[in-house]
């Protein structure tokens, strides 16, 4: 008993003393055993399934206004006729948009004479009406 014991504080021993060394260091960021760090973000494991991060993405994507889209049962066309989908032009109030759609039934194209892009994290819902298809 005394053996596994002493073999187990051993290994948490030998298990720090790794984290806290530098595998790799270069201008950009420093390697250790259990963590990366980058400036003042961090990157670490807190366990061997789970990471926790500092680090801030600065890459925002860009997307258009307009989104086209159909529905789809199990995985197939098969709601409208090729070319033909359901279009939305996202224009949100107080930070979020819904927009409605019926199954097999085109819209009436939207307009809009905004060109400009997307803003960033604004909340989107979808209403479906599918009452044709379980009919």
């Amino acid at each position: 008993m005394k053996f596994k014991v002493l073999f187990v504080l051993l290994s948490l021993g030998i298990a720090r003393i790794y984290a806290q060394n530098i595998l790799y260091k270069s201008p950009e960021y420093t390697l250790y055993g259990d963590s990366v760090v980058q400036g003042t973000s961090k990157a670490y494991a807190a366990s061997n399934k789970e990471l926790h991060t500092t680090f801030q993405n600065s890459y925002i994507p860009v997307y258009d206004r307009k989104l086209e889209y159909k529905l789809s049962i199990n995985g197939i066309d098969n709601e409208l006729k090729a070319g033909i989908n359901h279009t939305a032009v996202i224009i949100p109030k107080d930070g979020s948009f819904t927009t409605r759609v019926v199954f097999d039934q085109p819209d009436n194209k939207v307009a809009s004479n905004r060109n400009d892009t997307l803003e960033y994290d604004i909340k989107f819902r979808f209403e479906a009406d599918l009452r044709e298809v379980v009919k």
